[in-house]
């Protein structure tokens, strides 16, 4: 486990679990926080083909 500074509060430490995989015996430390729930919806959606209005419509409609 690794500590790293809150997203929502950076005054506030949270814990997270590091990296398996350790190169020459080295466990790796993460690189930052994990995104926040909902952080990149709308950049994946756009990258699958998604335009502002189809995403608005799935949010109006509780999809996402």
């Amino acid at each position: 486990m690794h500590e790293t500074a809150d997203p929502v509060d950076p005054s506030k430490a949270m814990r997270v679990i590091g990296n398996g995989i350790h190169v020459d015996g080295r466990p790796s430390a993460p690189s930052g926080c994990p995104p926040l729930l909902g952080q990149h919806t709308d950049a994946v959606l756009r990258e699958v083909g998604l335009d502002d209005a189809d995403i608005a419509a799935l949010r109006d409609k509780g999809g996402i």
